[in-house]
């Protein structure tokens, strides 16, 4: 890598060379097109001549909120029928503040996995809840 680095370091100072005839202001300009397109290959801050330090993000998890609706199902929170607006909110009383159009498509995917069941209620939106499972032959007497 120390040979990349002075390989470009020789050209930038050709450059530099070739653009001493002109203004002040291009030169400088010049040197710091060439350090940032450095810096961005390399990863070296043009500045201190060292390795950029990368910094690494909290970043948030793809299956936070389908984590978040498997431990409501295992809360029993589904347990009765619960509308869009109604997971929304315990969503955001758990911190994850979303859009009804994020929250769909996961909601779906628990209803194709049959995890939860959904219908239509009078006002016509789907409520969501799990599935109670009735064993054959509770029925008889």
């Amino acid at each position: 890598m120390e040979d990349d680095i002075l390989k470009r370091m020789k050209i930038v100072e050709e450059v530099m060379r070739k653009v001493s005839q002109y203004p002040e202001h291009l030169q400088k300009e010049t040197y710091n097109f060439i350090m940032s397109g450095i810096s961005k290959n390399t990863g070296i801050n043009s500045d201190t001549g060292r390795k950029k330090k990368k910094i690494k993000g909290k970043g948030r998890s793809r299956s936070g909120i389908v984590t978040q609706l498997n431990k409501l199902i295992n809360d029993k929170f589904f347990d009765s029928p619960r509308s869009m607006k109604e997971v929304l909110d315990k969503l955001s009383i758990l911190g994850f503040n979303i859009k009804h159009e994020y929250l769909s498509p996961k909601l779906l995917y628990f209803v194709r996995t049959r995890k939860l069941s959904r219908h239509k209620d009078k006002e016509k939106r789907y409520v969501y809840y799990t599935q109670k499972l009735q064993k054959s032959g509770e029925d008889s007497e």
